[in-house]
């Protein structure tokens, strides 16, 4: 079955596993900083909070003297094994929020149709650079994988249109999409092209932006292939999440955690799984207590043995300023009864937003 994209949760005990650091928009790398772990739960202390926590990869970039609000670039795995993209680093001017996009394939012929590309994050604007010359870590956990082979398309964009704010680049050298400017032994980035915020203004002509790719390399039994996970708002306190997984292999649970801003989550309930299954299985989970704002959702996979990895960040706006979303869920009289809304005396009107109001008629 064919998938906008597949997000694959893996363990660290099964198989081989190297992480890498490719750096975009160089050809030739001699002070590259190759990480190696052959466990897991280190990769996920060092790598993925290294990412997030501005730990400095010398890259040597200068500062680019042309700029854009986002660029569409693709990543093409040329190993045989499965390549899971962490996480990105950027270079870029000022402050602002960001989101990343992504789709299977190329992004040549679907720069502006936002339908077919799938939110993988995005944090609220205060995202300030570093500086132009120094990777800004953005603390979006991407989680997408890469089979052997295959492509992966991504669109880093800032969140405003300010001219201060732009990314970085050069202009490259051959066709965007297409001509190959950053490699490894194991992937391959095509030369981009800069889009306005939200699709909205593409420049046509290729493009060398400057950023930093995180990765991992996964060779071997993949226990967890997340096909799709969706959270929709039921009522102002009401949120249901759903997923579906194709495969799992040695699953223990799935914890469900929830945040106020997309970077700090707490866990808020959790689901046993099939554990292991050829087939898709079906879970949803009801959160009953969300936030009065915009909550936003993670899965938290753990396996047998203890070894987690996280899904990519969801959010539901549950702000509920809109009249129409509160409704009555019942009214009763002093002694606890429910009663009819036109009942004569003291009542309580319980609203789904939360709030009781006392009436006497």
């Amino acid at each position: 079955m064919k998938k906008l994209f597949v997000l694959i949760l893996f363990i660290a005990s099964i198989g081989f596993s190297q992480s890498k650091v490719i750096h975009a928009g160089e050809s030739d790398w001699p002070n590259d900083t190759i990480i190696e772990q052959q466990n897991q739960s280190t990769f996920k202390s060092s790598q993925i909070m290294a990412c997030a926590a501005n730990t400095v990869f010398t890259t040597g970039y200068p500062a680019w003297t042309n700029y854009w609000a986002g660029y569409m670039f693709m990543v093409n795995n040329t190993s045989t094994c499965t390549i899971i993209v962490n996480c990105f680093e950027a270079r870029f001017q000022g402050t602002s929020g960001y989101r990343i996009y992504t789709k299977v394939g190329t992004f040549i012929g679907f720069e502006l149709l936002s339908g077919t590309w799938t939110l993988v994050g995005s944090i609220p604007s205060g995202l300030a650079s570093v500086s132009t010359t120094t990777g800004t870590p953005i603390p979006i956990v991407v989680g997408v994988a890469i089979p052997p082979g295959s492509s992966q398309s991504f669109y880093l964009t800032r969140t405003d249109n300010v001219v201060a704010n732009r990314h970085l680049y050069n202009t490259g050298s051959g066709t965007a999409g297409v001509t190959i400017y950053s490699s490894d032994a194991n992937v391959q980035i095509t030369e981009a092209e800069y889009v306005d915020p939200f699709f909205s203004a593409l420049q046509i002509g290729s493009r060398r932006p400057s950023f930093d790719m995180y990765y991992d390399k996964i060779c071997g039994v993949l226990p967890i292939e997340l096909i799709s996970f969706t959270g929709i708002k039921k009522t102002c306190n009401k949120n249901l999440l759903e997923w579906s997984t194709a495969t799992e292999n040695n699953n223990d649970r799935f914890d469900v955690e929830r945040s106020l801003n997309g970077l700090l989550f707490d866990k808020i309930g959790e689901l046993k799984s099939i554990g292991n299954s050829q087939y898709t299985r079906y879970y949803s989970y009801d959160d009953s207590e969300p936030h009065v704002a915009i909550n936003y959702y993670r899965l938290k996979q753990v396996d047998y043995n203890g070894s987690y990895e996280y899904s990519s960040i969801i959010s539901v706006d549950n702000l509920c300023n809109k009249r129409e979303d509160i409704h009555v869920i019942k009214i009763i009289n002093i002694i606890g009864q429910e009663v009819p809304r036109d009942f004569g005396g003291l009542k309580f009107i319980y609203y789904s937003d939360g709030n009781i109001k006392k009436e006497i008629d």
